[in-house]
């Protein structure tokens, strides 16, 4: 099955755009109405839908660990949207979204 992706606050709804226009699924916290949300609940709503969350918030792996998830895509550093365009995109290429269940995957 192929991965579903769930975009953190701070990742550019350029971002998003991008990769919905080239058919992949993804959604941001503020399309689900999540802005401003507590990290359990945008995790809980990423789990809900098997979702892999993309993120640079390191509380995230706190909340990880004490449940299943569908994922987590973690940036390390910040990148420039063409950058993380193509990495978000390899990794849809790349994993399914078994391989990513409660994975965690970083990008530097």
């Amino acid at each position: 099955m192929k991965i579903k992706f769930l975009t953190d606050e701070h990742i550019y709804i350029d971002i998003v755009d991008n990769l919905r226009s080239i058919g992949i699924d993804i959604k941001s916290v503020q399309d689900c109405g999540l802005t401003g949300k507590s990290d359990e609940e945008i995790l809980q709503a990423a789990i809900r839908e098997n979702r892999v969350l993309v993120t640079r918030d390191a509380d995230f792996f706190k909340i990880a660990k004490k449940t299943r998830h569908a994922g987590i895509i973690f940036l390390t550093k910040s990148m420039k949207i063409g950058e993380l365009i193509r990495e978000l995109q390899k990794i849809h290429l790349l994993y399914s979204s078994e391989e990513m269940m409660n994975g965690i995957v970083y990008l530097h």
